[in-house]
C-alpha cells in the first residue's frame, strides 16, 4: 500500500506553492488527485505519474518573481516532485 497520508501532504504543499506563484491550473490538477486517492488509488497514482511525462510536464515548472527564478521555492518544489514521484511508483 502506498503512503497515502504522505502523498496527500506533499500534494497540499505543492498545490499551495503553485497557487502562490501563479500556477493555479497545475495546483488544480494535483488537488483533483487528492479527491480520487482515497476512493480509487490506482487511478489517482496513475494520474499523478502521468503529469511527469513529456515536454511541458510538471517537471518543467520554474517558479519566477519579476522575471527572476526563485531558488528556494524551486528547490522546494522539485524536492517535493521527486518525493511524490517516488512514492507513487513505489520507490520509497
Amino acid at each position: 500500500m502506498k503512503d497515502t497520508d504522505r502523498i496527500l501532504c506533499i500534494i497540499v504543499q505543492m498545490a499551495n506553492l503553485l497557487k502562490n506563484h501563479g500556477l493555479p491550473d497545475w495546483a488544480s490538477q494535483l488537488e483533483q488527485c487528492t479527491t480520487a486517492l482515497p476512493h480509487d488509488p490506482t487511478y489517482a497514482l496513475s494520474t499523478i505519474v502521468s503529469l511527469y511525462g513529456g515536454s511541458g510536464s510538471i517537471n518543467d515548472i520554474v517558479l519566477y518573481k519579476q522575471e527572476t527564478p526563485l531558488l528556494v521555492e524551486n528547490n522546494q518544489l522539485h524536492a517535493l516532485l521527486s518525493e511524490l514521484y517516488d512514492l507513487c511508483v513505489g520507490r520509497h
